[in-house]
């Protein structure tokens, strides 16, 4: 019994020590934040999408396991790192030119060979939300092209990481994943 007991304590001593981190790794996440919050009131950011990750109905799913077949893709993700796929925040316009995989609503565009996101334009309704407690930022604006609306969510980390969902009226929801930099 008294081996039980001293066998527990030594457990719990063990794992409540190693979960609390110390005061220099608090002090460089503390940091970073910092870093991320100066990089945000820049507005001078560039996104490098590495992967895309599309809202596909069954269908849309079904046809991309198909064509995708023996390729480092999946039906629910898209390796973008052959591609130059971008998106830049500049003071009070956005450019953007990110793949698309997923389905479009109109049959309205010039070019059916390009499918993907692009505009260069003014941002309307531009905001910033920091959670100092989940160490995040993000930004939310709409912008436009020719023929097309777009709602951008932008979700930041401390380690300069991002995740980017695009939401555009007349196609499927696209979530991408990348890096992000001062221009």
């Amino acid at each position: 019994m008294k081996t039980r007991f001293l066998i527990g304590a030594i457990a719990l001593l063990i794992f409540n020590c190693g979960s609390s981190k110390n005061e220099a790794e608090l002090a460089a996440e503390a940091r970073a934040f910092s870093d991320l919050k100066t990089l945000v009131a820049t507005k001078a950011i560039r996104f490098d999408a590495q992967t895309a990750y599309p809202f596909q109905t069954n269908d849309v799913i079904t046809i991309t396991n198909a064509l995708m077949r023996q390729t480092e893709n999946a039906n629910g993700r898209f390796s973008l790192s052959a591609n130059n796929d971008f998106l830049e925040i500049r003071k009070d316009s956005a450019e953007a030119k990110l793949s698309y995989f997923g389905e479009l609503r109109t049959a309205s565009y010039a070019d059916d060979n390009d499918t993907s996101i692009k505009f260069d334009n003014l941002i309307e309704e531009y905001s910033v939300s920091e959670n100092d407690k989940k160490k995040t930022i993000t930004i939310s604006f709409k912008v436009r092209n020719a023929t097309e609306q777009f709602n951008v969510k932008m979700l930041l980390y401390p380690s300069k990481k991002a995740n980017v969902a695009i939401y555009g009226s007349n196609r499927t929801t696209i979530q991408y994943n990348g890096d992000i930099e001062k221009i």
